[in-house]
């Protein structure tokens, strides 16, 4: 049976802002890999998440 999960899209703010330094896309690149292993989703879920 699948297990349901509740992401707040506030959470994700970090990654939906357009990054302008290399320290910006280096701490977004962090936040995007610790959510994807906390809600055992690949990185392109939390992207299709974020843009619906």
């Amino acid at each position: 049976m699948g297990e349901v999960i509740c992401i707040c899209l506030s959470d994700l703010n970090a990654l939906r802002n357009a990054v302008t330094s290399k320290v910006e896309r280096i701490d977004q690149q962090v936040t995007l890999q610790r959510i994807a292993e906390k809600h055992q989703l690949s990185e392109q879920d939390i992207f299709t998440l974020i843009r619906h």
